[in-house]
């Protein structure tokens, strides 16, 4: 390597390092939300729109940067470059300036970068720590929860939204019932408890539907469903398709099958109705679309997209995460409902 390039390297680590401080100074009109800053982009000149973030820990990059709305990202480096108009040496003095190293020694600046490192190293195994206590104790939740779905709240929630389980295939083993509280109400309500698995089958996430106490919507808070902890990567598995098998099996025996994505629980269970030859997986939000692994045994997937029309953000993302599947080496569809937002809004005639 090079001596331009790990200074390079060191550089934008001692930014990402710094990414709070450098993402109030880059976007002052922004607010912190958990591991965003999400302001106006910069120099936009739209004062009051929030469409605009910056990642400052995790598992991305700290520093990385996206605007929603146009789809453009980068990391610190680009981000002092779009809300400076430098060039990228000028954003290479800026940053050496505003972290002072004009007035530091190439080794006192390799010291501190040893200890940002090691910082860094540190907070990423304290969140994996705490990301797998979470993912216990979500775990805990599911399996004190009532394996039974039939005769609860959420089956008269499903029928009225035209699903019928005794016309499903099968039950899944996805669904559980629960009576749990809504943090934010201060309130108990009947649950619709979804399990949400990772590429290993096991468990990632627990999804989580509230709902009225009759069992005849949603119940009257917000927000109505919560994801604990981080979904990414995982979906809810709730149609096995034509083999019957699960993912495991059904790789082992080396058959091959249409695995058809979609968004929500309601959704999923529509389409599971409609087309009983698919697999079909829920995977909470569009947003995480992008990020799931496709099973060996999924030959072509399609995506049962919602009808978000006129919403130039939830196209791109979309688009996005189409890319990020056909990048798998799968071939990759889209689908929509003729009528209504979805696969149950067509299901139950709704335009």
């Amino acid at each position: 390597m090079s001596d331009r390039s790990r200074d390079l390297d060191e550089l934008r680590a001692a930014l990402a390092d710094r990414a709070a401080d450098l993402a109030e100074v880059l976007v002052p009109d922004g607010l912190r939300s958990g591991r965003y800053w999400i302001g106006p982009r910069p120099g936009d000149g739209r004062k009051h729109k929030q469409n605009f973030w910056v990642n400052l820990q995790g598992a991305q990059s700290p520093g990385s940067w996206k605007d929603p709305v146009s789809g453009d990202k980068g990391g610190p480096l680009d981000l002092i470059m779009l809300a400076t108009g430098l060039d990228f040496r000028g954003a290479i003095r800026w940053a050496r300036d505003w972290l002072g190293w004009e007035q530091t020694t190439p080794e006192e600046r390799r010291r501190t970068a040893e200890q940002m490192a090691r910082r860094r190293a540190e907070a990423q195994a304290r969140a994996a720590e705490d990301t797998a206590r979470n993912r216990r104790r979500a775990q805990a939740l599911w399996l004190e929860a009532e394996g039974r779905v039939a005769g609860t709240p959420i089956e008269v929630y499903l029928a009225g939204r035209g699903v019928m389980l005794e016309a499903l295939p099968h039950v899944p083993r996805a669904l559980r019932f629960a009576r749990r509280w809504h943090r934010e109400s201060d309130r108990m309500f009947p649950a619709m408890l979804a399990m949400m698995t990772g590429p290993d089958e096991g468990f990632w996430s627990l999804h989580c539907t509230f709902l009225a106490e009759d069992g005849q919507d949603k119940a009257p808070v917000e927000p109505q469903r919560k994801m604990w902890p981080s979904m990414t990567g995982s979906a809810i598995r709730l149609a096995r398709g034509e083999t019957r098998l699960s993912v495991g099996d059904a790789q082992k025996q080396g058959l091959l099958d249409t695995l058809c994505l979609c968004e929500g629980v309601e959704d999923g269970l529509s389409l599971a109705l409609a087309c009983p030859e698919l697999r079909v997986w829920a995977v909470g939000s569009l947003a995480n679309l992008a990020h799931l692994r496709l099973p060996a045994c999924c030959a072509e997937v399609i995506v049962a997209a919602d009808n978000d029309w006129g919403n130039p953000q939830a196209a791109r993302q979309l688009e996005a995460a189409c890319e990020a599947l056909a990048d798998q080496g799968r071939s990759v569809s889209v689908a929509r409902s003729h009528v209504g937002k979805d696969a149950n809004d067509a299901l139950r005639g709704k335009s």
